[in-house]
């Protein structure tokens, strides 16, 4: 049956396809809040990784010629350390502490980032990678955001916009795939759930092929503030959630 929620998440999808198709990322930071304000969490959640497995499979092939395969193990091999750590800790310290503090951080990277424009890239390294993996899998535990530490070190190396599409995007599908078969053993797939999916998946590649002459026109330089724009962001939406949360 048809229900009038649905255009609302078709378009919520549709914007979080482009600004992804745009910048490499924020697909769910876009998407989510909106959905949110037609669906329950617990519908959401999972339509939203649903989703964002489409976004990243599509990301991932768009790209696959500018992909760079060697960073991923160090990664992955950070990222799964990094979920433990993160779900210990929201055990231990309140939500609104880790959002407070995750969001400080990042919106102080942007700020130091635009401090040292000169800083230069660096080289690719397994420890940089694991780093940003842990912290990328610790994030997405703790408050659901595990992109902005991977943006983070995309430009800490000097990815080209190609290279941090395809890369972040296999990253992406990688961590959807496992998120989703975790989710679907819990049995969190409705078919509420999986009916919001069907509505946002079309929206959200939509979104993407709009987003293509814009994402192609981007010079190197547009792309890492689109990209700092977008760290920056994920670090207020933290930061507004810590204080609504404690009002």
């Amino acid at each position: 049956m048809f229900d009038s929620s649905y255009p609302l998440v078709f378009i919520a999808w549709f914007l979080g396809g482009f600004v992804n198709g745009v910048s490499g990322m924020g697909a769910a930071m876009v998407a989510l809040p909106i959905v949110a304000c037609v669906l329950e969490m617990s519908e959401a959640v999972p339509a939203t990784c649903l989703v964002g497995t489409v976004v990243a499979l599509y990301v991932a092939w768009m790209y696959r010629s500018s992909c760079r395969l060697a960073p991923l193990p160090p990664l992955f091999l950070g990222c799964v350390p990094g979920v433990v750590a993160g779900v210990l800790v929201l055990r231990a310290v309140p939500g609104i502490w880790l959002q407070a503090v995750l969001g400080a951080a990042l919106v102080a990277y942007v700020f130091w980032q635009c401090l040292h424009r000169g800083a230069g890239r660096h080289p690719e390294n397994a420890r940089g990678g694991a780093i940003s993996g842990f912290a990328s899998g610790f994030s997405n535990a703790a408050i659901s955001f595990g992109g902005p530490p991977v943006a983070i070190y995309a430009l800490y190396v000097g990815w080209d916009k190609d290279t941090t599409r395809g890369t972040l995007g296999l990253y992406f599908l990688v961590i959807c795939i496992l998120t989703c078969l975790a989710q679907a053993v819990a049995g969190l797939y409705t078919p509420a759930v999986l009916t919001a999916a069907l509505y946002g998946m079309p929206g959200a590649l939509a979104g993407l092929l709009v987003s293509l002459p814009f994402a192609r026109s981007l010079r190197e330089s547009v792309f890492q503030a689109i990209l700092l724009v977008m760290i920056g962001l994920a670090g207020g939406i933290c930061l507004f959630r810590a204080f609504e949360a404690a009002a």
